[in-house]
């Protein structure tokens, strides 16, 4: 039996075009931008026509309502107190309703029996903020957040239309 090199080349050619072109038409276009500090992905579904959109930034996350702050050593975040560019301290508390009547996606349990290190506050609380100070508890260091770049991109993301990647979590 004669082995015909070229032919065979062809053959495997034409096996991975064709699988190339099993692509589908409508693949999701994606794309990263940098605000500041903060990242934003951003997904163009095709087939729904919809642009998806994460936005975070180290040990931040942004789900269109809520901020989770993601705090070393997981202390619990029920005494939580947070100052916002330098501003007057307040109580997480305080916004724990406001936070459980906005949580998607969250487990449903009240924040005061959270102790995964993770506070959460509503977001419009930080649309002009420059930076933040978090601590988790009385005994607790501050922890210092950087929010530049945050307006534009909660710009960039309501003039391009983009919905909350919700399945992330």
């Amino acid at each position: 039996m004669k082995f015909n090199f070229g032919s065979s080349l062809a053959v495997a050619f034409a096996l991975a075009a064709g699988s190339l072109s099993a692509v589908p038409a409508h693949a999701d276009k994606t794309a990263n931008y940098r605000f500041g500090v903060w990242k934003l992905h951003q997904r163009y579904d095709t087939f729904t026509g919809r642009s998806l959109c994460t936005l975070r930034a180290e040990y931040v996350d942004f789900d269109g309502h809520v901020l989770s702050f993601h705090l070393n050593g997981n202390p619990p975040t029920v005494d939580a107190d947070f100052r916002i560019n330098a501003g007057p301290v307040e109580h997480a508390s305080d916004y724990q309703h406001e936070v459980e009547s906005k949580l998607i996606f969250y487990h449903p349990s009240p924040l005061s029996s959270r102790d995964d290190g993770v506070l959460r506050l509503p977001a419009e609380l930080f649309a002009r903020a420059a930076f933040a100070d978090v601590k988790a508890t009385p005994q607790a260091h501050s922890k210092h957040f950087n929010f530049d770049g945050f307006p534009e991109a909660l710009a960039y993301m309501k003039a391009h239309g983009c919905d909350i990647d919700e399945t992330r979590n």
